[in-house]
């Protein structure tokens, strides 16, 4: 074999790329030829080099640029599974969510109501087991708004004094746990915004990047300009913990004034790191659980395929997050059609167009699922 080199003994080179952290499969490899093959599975991959450990003990470090074009593919797919979030153990849980309207002050006509419900994301999986629905409620149709939510509506053409109209969704969910990626070397900042993207780098209710403040807050931030990507944005992380002290649970102030007065909650940490990310170039959302918001931020693999990445807003958890509750919503700048400015995130409404306004009460029971 002219270009494969057999290695008789174990490398004990530090490689810039570790060893894999789990053993992969056997698998064929060949040459562009198609003269050469062996049977072995990749032990590691360096930029010009890989290490395979050939099915009969010998360990071959071959050159990159001599593989077959399926044994490039091969390679490259798992560099982007490599730099892509990993996910953990998933849990059950159920939750019913809804509201009910009630006309505690009169009579009300053409109420039109609306409550949100979760969406699968790569770590969640949703499944509608069951409606309940009242009988003097009309039309109930689930509408998707942007990419982060969706919205359940429905009418109710009329309610008597003292009349309740309901409508709860029962829904199954799976969650799992995001673990940080293997390989964080090749993550990097897109170079290219697409549509699907641009909303995470404009500014949002409470996400004020183009004020003055919040700008002279992103000039603080500087780095070498060959500081990996995920430090870069650890390093915003990290800045924001130390502009932002916790204090607890307040009224939503949002980015701006969470900056001038150094103080706020899980939502103003997260306002904050969302706008200093999206100000460097780095696409960022808020993420909605029940009593919570942390951030998530987006990066690309060697690729070119991007990935989005956890910031908890409180504790010290940087691209990974738990799996006990579930994901309500992602983003922060929402069209509600019932509403007539942009929304934050979308919660439950009720309006009518005659008659006094009703009593809204919302329905959100979340329990971990009880395997058999």
């Amino acid at each position: 074999m002219s270009h494969w080199i057999l290695i008789a003994c174990l490398l004990v080179t530090t490689w810039c790329n570790a060893a894999l952290a789990v053993e992969l499969p056997l698998r064929t490899w060949s040459d562009r030829t198609g003269r050469f093959s062996v049977e072995a599975r990749l032990f590691v991959q360096q930029d010009e080099f890989v290490t395979l450990d050939a099915a009969d003990g010998r360990r071959l470090d071959v050159p990159l640029a001599t593989l077959s074009e399926a044994d490039q593919q091969y390679l490259a797919a798992l560099v982007a599974q490599q730099s892509a979030p990993q996910y953990g153990d998933r849990h059950r849980l159920t939750a019913r969510l809804g509201v009910e309207v009630t006309a505690r002050d009169g009579a009300c006509r053409n109420l039109m109501c609306a409550f949100p419900i979760p969406l699968d994301w790569p770590e969640q999986s949703v499944t509608i087991v069951d409606r309940e629905v009242s009988s003097n409620v009309r039309k109930v149709n689930v509408h998707t708004l942007g990419d982060g939510v969706q919205q359940v509506r429905f009418l109710v053409p009329r309610l008597a004094a003292g009349e309740v109209a309901r409508v709860v969704f029962v829904l199954d969910i799976e969650r799992s746990s995001i673990l940080t990626p293997r390989d964080l070397s090749r993550l990097r900042i897109p170079t290219v915004v697409d549509a699907r993207l641009r909303q995470y780098v404009r500014e949002s209710p409470q996400i004020e990047i183009r004020h003055p403040v919040v700008r002279a807050e992103a000039d603080r931030l500087a780095w070498d300009a060959q500081t990996p990507a995920w430090q870069q944005v650890l390093a915003i992380r990290d800045h924001t913990f130390e502009t932002v002290e916790y204090t607890g649970v307040r009224a939503l102030k949002g980015a701006m004034r969470a900056i001038e007065e150094r103080t706020g909650d899980c939502e103003e940490r997260t306002s904050v790191f969302v706008a200093l990310c999206r100000l460097k170039g780095i696409p960022a959302r808020s993420v909605w659980i029940p009593g919570h918001a942390y951030a998530e931020f987006y990066l690309e693999d060697a690729s070119g395929s991007g990935h989005w990445f956890p910031c908890e807003s409180i504790v010290d958890q940087f691209g990974t997050i738990g799996d006990r509750f579930i994901i309500l919503q992602k983003g922060d700048n929402f069209r509600d059609p019932l509403k007539p400015e942009p929304q934050r995130y979308i919660s439950e409404t009720a309006r009518g167009t005659d008659g006094v306004a009703p009593l809204l009460t919302p329905v959100r029971e979340i329990n971990a699922r009880q395997e058999p």
